[in-house]
């Protein structure tokens, strides 16, 4: 008997740590509830965040409590979303893009119901996190900030352009008056 004990014990040190080393890395972690979401459905989720680089974890509540705790993140938020059956997504490229991921598979099934997230290490609770999906992807906020950072560029350059070929048009018009 003692030695099952020790099992458990040793076995879940080994879990926190890996949770510990998930936390760090991540760029954002979603807690959703996934009660009624069959094995089938959760297989086609997990596949889906992992082509995102992004981690579906169901574990005990009490273990992922301990390791946000060492890693330092404040938990008295997320206490109350850790109660109950609770999957955790762990993000490791875009804070956004499993967010998006999770409410459009959601969209379908109405499951998993998502209860909050830490992004980039603050907490956001559920209606929060609702705000946060229609925030457009990391590339379209660079590919936008690009193009109004050329934008004005553009416009300088034709204005530059406009008097060479106004000067141009000049020249050319001195030229067929001189002809006739």
């Amino acid at each position: 008997m003692e030695k099952i004990k020790t099992t458990g014990k040793i076995k879940n040190a080994e879990t926190v740590k890996s949770l510990k080393e998930k936390v760090a890395k991540a760029k954002s972690i979603v807690f959703a509830d996934y009660r009624g979401l069959s094995a089938g459905n959760a297989n086609d989720l997990r596949a889906k965040l992992k082509a995102e680089n992004s981690e579906m974890l169901v574990i005990k509540n009490t273990l992922l409590k301990v390791a946000l705790e060492e890693e330092k993140i404040n938990t008295d938020d997320i206490k109350k979303d850790l109660e109950g059956p609770t999957m955790a997504v762990f993000s490791f490229e875009d804070a956004i893009s499993p967010i998006k991921t999770l409410f459009e598979f959601a969209k379908k099934l109405e499951l998993p119901k998502i209860k909050s997230a830490l992004i980039e290490g603050v907490y956001a609770d559920s209606a929060r996190v609702e705000v946060i999906k229609n925030i457009p992807s990391k590339e379209v906020l660079l590919a936008q900030m690009v193009g109004s950072m050329k934008s004005p560029l553009s416009g300088f350059v034709n204005v530059l352009g406009g008097v060479h070929r106004k000067f141009v048009y000049a020249l050319d018009a001195i030229a067929k008056k001189k002809d006739n």
